[in-house]
């Protein structure tokens, strides 16, 4: 009975496959039927088609053919699939380029902000990135593991740089473990396989020549990817997987923030990977800027602001003061015209010296002996030459006079001179006395000084009298001198000069008010701007170890062509400073100010000493010798000439580009006067400014 139901039911099979092909066959049968039929219905619709018609055809066609035939087309052709490629032992050819494959081999463990992305950006290169992560507490154990190989090999070996190469990696990886072990830090292998290639021998070489240098000035090793040309290749090719050869090679155990630190996504036109918020970039980045920092061609953290006066200096300056005072650095600011006043007393809890002509209680003696910067350039000892003592500081007092007494003879200065030292030697006080303990009343005081040209008059009137002969050139200049100095020893000046040093500080932050002197009265604002300064470098310069910055406001009151010791002194304190962990700004409207004739030399050592330089508006002869002094581009001088309020010219080191300093709310709070309002509301077609940027960068 089964056997029956089974053979019913393979001939219902049977019969249903050939119903089915039967079926099919028809179907085809009917659609060759309906193409046949249909095809003379398109033939003759053809057939009524216009001339025009046939010409739009014809030149469809033509179109077709020159797409084909496009060298467009054939350069994209050869880069996907180029005619050959060819290998070699450190390089290859692929198509009309030839290539190169380099992996880097070793990191160091404190990267440089978007280090990453200064590699991508290398012009005519290739560059395959690949991160893996990887467990926390294996890399530990293969790390101490490596540490003691290292430290077995370190004692061994005799080539001096091997060793110290070692010593090196096993200071970086005590650190890396010590990290991992404080924070729990995820880590990954990271891998990096580079390609350079230029299409002539000549543009090839320099390309890896390129390569080679900005990788080693990132602090990482680069290595020729040598008989791994091919796999190098394969691994940095889109379709391919890392050949485990230059894995072998290439890869290495990072962190995973140093790796998110160095991505193309987090750079800026300028970040250090510490300090403080600078200013944006002209693509609305942020620039961070440590001005401590050396590196490179950043030697010192002094500053150069200049710029036609509303075009954001004092702003950009109470900015990065604010900044600086965040972070603990000690600032002193001679400000002549009251404008860091209000935000020293209210934001940053400073104190406001007055020593400008109308106070009263606060004085500087300009005789009392201070360290003085010397021009030396001993990096060893410098405070072997930085010394206070009486030699040192007569050469500050001479230029204090020589800025006070115009109208004086070379015998008269000579007799000038005499008579302070005796001054000093009433106080007991030589060119051997050690000052180190002494306070602010142990110093002579101008006072003192006209009472020695007095007394000498006397005497030589009392020996004219006796019948003695005397000289009267020598008597005719010590009763001029004494006409002379009379307004500041007991006149009027002397409520500003005269006296003891009464003002003193330990605050963080100090603004010496050099205001109030009458307006056109530009001799006295100068004097006292010298006198401020030279008792501003003691206070900054006693702490090596403290952080200080000092502001020169509105510095061309420095300046008298008739008294170059003047900006000397100024020129010393700039290039003395970093030894002292000191800071210099000079602020000025004009450049033209520090180029004349007669100072010119000390002008430019002055402005050139500076690290930072930031160049506001300008335009006329001070656009003319700054673009010659700094040799700005034409581009940059277009910018300088056209730029609006609190965008500047920066210059960090050697590296120029075109920040925007923007004022936010807690700014506009906190920073007052001179500079409110920095943002310019005005709009500016934003081609034009890439145009700018572009060519700034060139």
């Amino acid at each position: 009975m089964e056997m029956k139901k089974l053979i019913i039911f393979f001939a219902i099979v049977v019969v249903g496959i050939l119903v089915i092909l039967l079926t099919n066959k028809s179907g085809n049968k009917k659609f060759k039927q309906n193409k046949n039929t249909s095809s003379p219905k398109k033939v003759k619709q053809n057939t009524v088609k216009t001339n025009s018609e046939k010409s739009n055809i014809d030149s469809k066609k033509t179109s077709r053919k020159q797409e084909i035939i496009d060298p467009r087309m054939k350069a994209i052709r050869d880069t996907v699939a180029p005619i050959s490629v060819e290998f070699f032992q450190n390089s290859f050819k692929f198509g009309d380029k030839i290539v190169r494959a380099y992996a880097i081999t070793q990191y160091t463990p404190h990267p440089k902000f978007g280090w990453a992305a200064d590699i991508t950006g290398i012009p005519n290169t290739i560059v395959s990135m690949l991160y893996t992560p990887t467990s926390n507490a294996d890399l530990m154990q293969a790390l101490a593991r490596t540490l003691n190989v290292m430290r077995g090999t370190a004692e061994s070996t005799k080539n001096y740089i091997e060793k110290q190469r070692i010593e090196t990696g096993i200071e970086n990886a005590e650190e890396t473990i010590k990290r991992l072990d404080r924070t729990g830090e995820s880590v990954g292998r990271f891998s990096c396989v580079l390609l350079a290639f230029g299409t002539t021998q000549e543009e090839f070489h320099k390309t890896c020549s390129r390569v080679e240098s900005k990788i080693s000035a990132l602090n990482l090793r680069v290595k020729i990817l040598s008989n791994l040309q091919k796999e190098g290749f394969m691994s940095a090719f889109p379709t391919y997987v890392p050949h485990p050869d230059v894995l072998r090679s290439s890869e290495k155990i990072i962190t995973q923030s140093a790796m998110e630190f160095g991505m193309p996504t987090a750079s800026s036109a300028f970040s250090d990977d510490t300090g403080c918020y600078f200013a944006e970039d002209t693509n609305g980045n942020m620039i961070i800027l440590d001005m401590w920092k050396r590196i490179g061609d950043r030697t010192n953290s002094n500053f150069t602001v200049m710029g036609m006066p509303g075009k954001g200096k004092s702003f950009a300056i109470k900015s990065i003061l604010l900044a600086e005072y965040m972070r603990g650095t000690r600032i002193f600011i001679v400000d002549p015209e009251k404008e860091y006043v209000k935000m020293v007393q209210e934001e940053m809890e400073g104190e406001v010296l007055r020593v400008g002509a109308n106070a009263k209680g606060s004085m500087i003696n300009p005789l009392q002996i201070r360290s003085v910067a010397s021009s030396s350039q001993n990096e060893q000892k410098p405070d072997d030459e930085d010394v206070a003592n009486l030699a040192s500081h007569l050469k500050v007092v001479e230029t204090f006079f020589d800025l006070y007494l115009e109208d004086v003879t070379a015998s008269q200065k000579a007799l000038l001179k005499d008579m302070i030292i005796a001054a000093y030697r009433k106080y007991g006080i030589d060119f051997d006395t050690d000052i180190s303990d002494r306070s602010n009343d142990d110093y002579p005081v101008i006072s003192d000084v006209y009472d020695m040209i007095n007394f000498k008059i006397q005497e030589l009137e009392m020996r004219e009298e006796r019948g003695q002969k005397i000289s009267t050139v020598e008597y005719d200049d010590f009763i001029q001198l004494r006409g002379l100095l009379k307004d500041i020893a007991i006149g009027g000046d002397s409520y500003i000069w005269n006296g003891k040093t009464t003002i003193h500080t330990e605050n963080k932050v100090v603004a010496l008010d050099t205001s109030g002197f009458a307006e056109g009265n530009e001799k006295l604002k100068k004097i006292q701007y010298f006198n401020v300064l030279t008792w501003v470098w003691e206070q900054a310069s006693k702490n090596r170890e403290e952080r200080c910055i000092i502001v020169a406001d509105e510095a061309y009151m420095m300046i008298d062509q008739r008294v170059p010791t003047a900006l000397i002194h100024m020129r010393n304190i700039a290039k003395r400073g970093r030894k002292y962990n000191v800071s210099i700004m000079t602020i000025s409207h004009s450049v033209v100010d520090f180029l004349a004739p007669a100072i010119k030399q000390y002008g430019q050592e002055l402005l050139g000493t500076s690290c930072y330089k930031l160049f506001f508006g300008c335009e006329g002869q001070n656009l003319m010798e700054l673009a010659h002094l700094y040799d700005l581009k034409e581009a940059e001088r277009d910018f300088l000439l056209g730029a609006e309020q609190g965008y500047s010219l920066a210059q960090f080191g050697s590296k120029r580009i075109i920040v925007h300093f923007k004022v936010g709310d807690y700014k506009k709070r906190r920073i007052s006067g001179g500079g409110e309002g920095v943002e310019s509301t005005k709009n500016t077609v934003k081609d034009e400014q890439d145009i700018v940027w572009k060519s700034v960068n060139e």
